[in-house]
């Protein structure tokens, strides 16, 4: 397993290894600076002709830094530098150099070519460590991401967020919220039923569902996310 990644670091060894499978791709001091993208592609590997469209991408390790998704967004609607503008958030601990890449491949080829995100001039991907994907919209990302804050329960706070990604089989997953960094939970902190109706139910989309929860801290050894518990759907 590759080590900690992220980064400068990151960039460069993902830009390595889509070189050498055969992906033309181009960085320059200007993409990064002015247009917020950390390489162009011109053609993927497997195709002889270029892109039918213009791609440009960032490349993050910080899957939750909401203001440099706001930055990304903002930049990418008031220049317009390219036809499709791609926000890639890779797991920190994702093996760049043991299938890593070619996940990234394969996402990149969806947020081109798939039919549902042809009209999606700016569009958001997160490849996770077990080198599955899924395509987010930025923007619906930011509005639902805020934070709140009540006092009840006996003073207790009570923050909100959105599942980002959740392991049926290991029964534990990720939430993200208006600040950093994302919280770990297991479906044993989760209180509400009709939550758990939708973790265990398998055709149901776990990604992106609307929760209030609280803070417990860290109370795992050597990890680095805090703990969410009394999980609920955030109901309107």
């Amino acid at each position: 397993m590759s080590p900690f990644i992220s980064g400068k670091d990151l960039e460069d060894r993902l830009k390595s290894r889509l070189k050498e499978m055969g992906c033309l791709i181009e960085s320059k001091e200007k993409y990064d600076h002015e247009f917020k993208l950390d390489f162009m592609a011109y053609r993927l590997a497997g195709f002889e002709k270029p892109l039918p469209i213009s791609v440009g991408v960032q490349v993050t390790a910080d899957t939750d830094d909401l203001d440099k998704q706001r930055e990304f967004l903002e930049v990418q609607r008031r220049l317009r530098p390219v036809q499709k503008s791609i926000y890639l958030a890779l797991d920190s601990q994702l093996d760049v150099e043991g299938g890593g890449e070619y996940a990234v491949f394969v996402a990149l080829g969806a947020c081109i070519f798939d039919r549902s995100n042809r009209d999606k001039r700016v569009i958001g991907v997160r490849i996770y460590r077990d080198f599955s994907f899924e395509m987010f919209d930025i923007e619906d990302n930011l509005k639902g991401a805020k934070s709140f804050r009540i006092e009840s329960d006996g003073q207790q706070i009570w923050l909100e967020g959105r599942i980002n990604y959740y392991k049926r089989l290991e029964r534990f997953g990720f939430i993200g919220w208006d600040g950093a960094p994302d919280f770990w939970f297991s479906r044993e902190h989760v209180e509400d039923p009709d939550l758990l109706n939708i973790l265990d139910n398998p055709d149901l989309y776990v990604s992106g569902t609307p929760i209030v929860f609280q803070n417990a801290g860290i109370t795992r050894d050597g990890e680095k996310r805090p703990t969410a518990i009394r999980i609920r759907l955030n109901k309107p």
